[in-house]
Formats: C-alpha cells, sequence, structure tokens
C-alpha cells in the first residue's frame, strides 16, 4: 500500500525481485498507489516504469466504494441512513470513511466534518509524547527514516519504536 512513498532503496529492491524470476511468475506482487501522486515520486514512477515497459504490471482504477462496501467499515449496530449519509459526504473515500466509521465507533459526530477534521480530532486525544511523534514525523515527510526521527526528538531508538508501535496499534 502507499507505493507513491517509496524509497529509492526499496524501490531497487522491489525491481530486482520482480524481475529476478526464471520462466512465468512465481508470485504475485500488488501494489497500490494514488495515481495523482505516482509522478511526484521518481523512485515510484522509475520502477513503475521500467516494469510496465517489461509487460509486468496491470493497471486496476479502484471505484469509490459502493453502500455495501462501506457499510461493512461501520460497527452491526449502525443505522443504513447514517452509513448514505457517510458515504455521500466522503465521496467513497475508503479513508475517509474508516475516519468516520472511527468517530462513529467513539460516539463522536463524524457527519459534516472534512477528512482533516476527523484525523485532527484523532491526534488531538493523544498524549503528548505521541502527538510529538506525529508531528515530527509528518514534517520527515516521504523519506521517514526512524533513526533520523529519533535523534531529531532526541528519544533512544527503542523508546522511539514502542511510541511507533502503540501509534500503529491505535490506527496511525
Amino acid at each position: 500500500d502507499d507505493l507513491q512513498w517509496i524509497d529509492e532503496g526499496s524501490s531497487s529492491l522491489l525491481h530486482y525481485l520482480l524481475r529476478a524470476t526464471d520462466g512465468p511468475a512465481r508470485f504475485l506482487f500488488i501494489g497500490a498507489a494514488r495515481a495523482d501522486e505516482m509522478e511526484d515520486n521518481p523512485w515510484c514512477k522509475r520502477v513503475v516504469s521500467a516494469l510496465a515497459h517489461d509487460g509486468m504490471v496491470k493497471r486496476l482504477k479502484l471505484a469509490p466504494l459502493r453502500a455495501d462496501e462501506a457499510l461493512l467499515l461501520f460497527e452491526d449496530s449502525v443505522d443504513p441512513d447514517y452509513v448514505a449519509v457517510a458515504l455521500k459526504e466522503s465521496g467513497g473515500n475508503p479513508l475517509f470513511l474508516t475516519e468516520m466509521a472511527n468517530a462513529d465507533q467513539q460516539g463522536r459526530m463524524a457527519s459534516g466534518h472534512n477528512l482533516d477534521t476527523l484525523i485532527g480530532d484523532r491526534i488531538a486525544r493523544l498524549s503528548n509524547p505521541e502527538c510529538d511523534l506525529i508531528i515530527f514525523a509528518s514534517a520527515t515527510a516521504r523519506d521517514f527514516k526512524p533513526e533520523l526521527l529519533g535523534a531529531a526528538m532526541g528519544l533512544p531508538e527503542l523508546r522511539l519504536m514502542e511510541q511507533i508501535g502503540q501509534l500503529e496499534r491505535r490506527g496511525f
């Protein structure tokens, strides 16, 4: 997921692995990327172009989620009319719908809010160290390197990895 954020080393390794098979492919690799952001990352653009040149890429454009798919993101007890409103407000965007479902599960009003507001509200509920980590990590942009992040924050590597793990378990 998020192939548009791939770094140089990962791109080179992916390219090597996908081209190193003899004969028919031994495995299937599925990557997801935001088409409008692929061009912004030279490593993503390069690996996808090279693989496409070799006939190794099949692109599938995903449509917005349908009502039955959106319903799966919410708890069973949710009002289907609420899901219909969420689907309309989100335009079927899976991330937006997931954030709306999270807000609904936590008893927070999601309808009428944009995605930035919903994510901002979740971040505001974090502890100060978790919030600082999110802010520092977001400032590093796509080249997220934990060792640099830890140095910038003055955190030992073990503590940094613990905090990253906590954020992952909380859906960040």
